[in-house]
């Protein structure tokens, strides 16, 4: 095609090129500043909160709480499992400051084991948290936070403290120390669950042999929804009762198990439930010990004897003597599980002090008065069991009013309330006035509210004081319905019977009132305790001991026990192993309960101190830690600014022709 002038189509060409020259240099650019970004985005820049000089000395506390309640589920795994990954990201997250390995660590838990008392470098840190176990010590948020501040005495070094914790409502937050940073790391629960045994007990206060004993049981229910399942009790190694329980949600049930126990001496045994992941208070162990039989002797001023013969005689576990006082051995006092004081005229100084040292030694005894009482023999004794004293007597004819069915010698005495019951008639009744510090507690009382039969607590034992004489002519009691029964259930509670069961704690003790005194137990011999379960490799113990009042008590502070039956034993150049008694050990329920400090507590406990607060779940956790730590991040900011950048370039090579 033949063309006039071609000096057109020449200036079209340039004009093309021109704007392909610039296309190809915003390309360019956009691809430039796209990777220029990328580039900073790994180099993860930020603006650095921390005023404090890079590679000045640190130190950094780190409390990993692994109580029992940790071993709940997290969000992603079990919260003693998030603990450690918490701490060990707070560890990490302090590398870029810590240029000079100036920064010295504290890894602390529950245990308050020596290797937790001491600072640390990073390296030991991070080995110290892979042998953290969840433990059955619990400790108070202050307690720790007090340990902490103690690691960091007279340390010029800047100092901080984190707590990681699930943070349960039950235990006792700190107050914090304003010239100390603080955090507090707060883990949460992925379901509030827990199933568990929180306690047992008989509902008659002694066990006896070959009749029916009554065991009341709690089962708690720490859960939004209604939970069924099934119990197992064991006794001395075989099972006795299978049961099930059924709970409404956040509620507790009772239950009753009756059974019969085969065996005098010491009895063990175990409730067993099932439930995941919370598993430590599955199991409930208790150990109690069954007389052969209840030894009741009684004192009187003569051996004549048919009132007290005549409500003993039948019964097949009682072992009832009678002595005139001068033939009494004062030295087998203990022997006896309770002592009838009957209608003695004058107490002989000998015999009240005997009486005396029974009593705080956990003897129970009846004082019944003698119708021509000295009052001062008798106030001699009183004034010194701490009870107070006879002030005369009342000779007007009086009709006992109130029976306190609430009293544990009456409170199971009736299979339901009486409406009528014939109460005592005296003609001649002694006055007692107690002192304000006596523990008296009235069994049976007249309508003005004066004592005809009363109890008061002695330490250990118990006492009995009736005011009113037994003879006809002054009380028709002897006579009464209620006598007979009374008089039984005086006898039995006598029994010094130990704890069911005892919790395990960072300073456990153990109480042994079975047959202790200055002849089973010699100050030199050495007290061992280990347990009874072959799969238990808990080596023999041997605790702290303090006797007192025929009261063995035990300490092992800081031991790691475990859940389960153990025998206490003396050890007499390592022969000779006499038994004193076995006992249960349980671990304490108060991580079982799932109630927890909210988010907002916390920020208002905490609102005008020191103290920063992290809480989500682990993720976000360690993020907010570590932006805490380094300042503001930046590089999101720049993967973000790399990304619109190649976006722009696409825009370009489509878009513009």
């Amino acid at each position: 095609m033949l063309f006039s002038n071609v000096a057109f189509l020449n200036e079209v060409k340039d004009e093309r090129a021109t704007k392909n020259k610039l296309k190809h240099l915003l390309v360019l650019l956009t691809r430039i500043l796209a990777i220029v970004f990328l580039v900073l985005a790994f180099a993860q820049p930020y603006f650095s909160t921390d005023k404090k000089k890079q590679g000045a000395a640190k130190n950094i506390s780190i409390y990993i709480d692994n109580s029992f309640s940790m071993n709940a589920e997290g969000n992603a795994q079990l919260l003693i499992d998030e603990a450690k990954e918490t701490a060990k990201e707070i560890i990490l997250s302090q590398a870029k400051n810590d240029v000079s390995s100036a920064y010295k660590y504290q890894i602390l838990t529950n245990d308050f084991e020596g290797k937790h008392q001491r600072l640390v470098n990073k390296t030991e840190a991070l080995g110290m948290l892979k042998d953290v176990r969840v433990s059955a010590s619990n400790r108070s948020y202050q307690s720790v936070y007090e340990r902490q501040r103690t690691v960091f005495k007279n340390n010029t070094a800047s100092k901080e403290v984190y707590q990681v914790s699930d943070y349960q409502s039950n235990n006792q937050l700190f107050e914090n120390d304003t010239s100390i940073t603080t955090n507090i790391v707060k883990l949460n629960l992925s379901e509030l669950r827990n199933i568990y045994i929180d306690s047992a007990w008989f509902s008659n206060g002694v066990q006896l042999k070959d009749v029916s004993n009554k065991m009341l049981v709690r089962f708690v229910n720490e859960s939004g929804e209604e939970v069924e399942g099934n119990y197992q009790l064991t006794l001395n190694g075989e099972v006795k009762t299978l049961g099930t329980y059924k709970i409404p949600k956040n509620n507790y049930v009772l239950d009753t198990l009756v059974f019969q126990i085969p065996q005098s001496g010491w009895n063990t045994g175990k409730l067993q439930i099932s439930d995941y992941p919370i598993v430590f208070d599955d199991a409930y162990f208790f150990s109690f010990f069954v007389e052969d039989v209840v030894r009741v002797l009684n004192i009187s001023d003569t051996e004549t004897d048919d009132i007290f013969k005549a409500v003993f005689k039948d019964i097949s576990n009682i072992e009832y003597r009678a002595n005139k006082y001068s033939l009494v051995d004062f030295n087998k006092l203990p022997e006896n599980h309770f002592i009838i004081l009957d209608r003695i005229k004058t107490i002989p100084s000998g015999l009240a002090q005997s009486i005396k040292k029974y009593v705080e030694n956990g003897g129970n005894i009846f004082i019944v008065p003698n119708k021509d009482a000295s009052l001062v023999s008798y106030n001699t004794l009183l004034s010194s069991l701490g009870i107070g004293n006879f002030t005369g007597y009342n000779d007007t004819k009086r009709n006992v009013s109130d029976l306190n069915l609430k009293h544990y010698v009456l409170n199971d005495l009736f299979e339901k309330t009486p409406n009528k019951i014939k109460l005592p008639v005296t003609s001649k009744n002694y006055n007692l006035r107690t002192s304000t510090s006596s523990n008296e507690e009235q069994i049976l009382n007249y309508r003005n509210k004066d004592a005809f039969l009363s109890s008061f607590d002695a330490k250990n034992g118990n006492i009995y004081v009736l005011t009113s004489p037994l003879e006809t002519a002054y009380s028709d009691f002897k006579a009464n319905a209620l006598f007979a029964p009374i008089l039984y259930k005086m006898a039995i509670l006598s029994v010094n019977n130990s704890n069911l069961a005892f919790d395990i704690n960072a300073n456990t003790e153990i109480i042994v009132s079975k047959n202790i005194n200055e002849q089973t137990l010699k100050p030199e011999d050495v007290i061992k305790i280990k347990s009874t379960d072959n799969s238990n490799k808990q080596n023999e113990l041997i605790p702290q001991k303090n006797t007192f009042g025929g009261l063995l008590r035990l300490n092992m502070p800081n031991a790691k026990l475990n859940a389960g039956i153990y025998e206490v034993f003396t050890s007499k150049n390592g022969m000779n192993k006499q038994e004193l008694a076995k006992v249960a050990l349980n671990y304490n329920r108060k991580e079982s309960n799932l109630a927890y400090y909210s988010l907002e507590a916390l920020q208002k406990k905490y609102k005008d101190a020191n103290v920063n607060i992290f809480s989500g779940n682990i993720n976000s956790i360690k993020e907010k830690i570590i932006n805490n730590k380094d300042g503001n991040q930046l590089w999101k900011w720049f993967i973000i600014f790399s990304l619109l950048f190649l976006a722009f370039e696409i825009i370009l090579l489509r878009i513009l022709k």
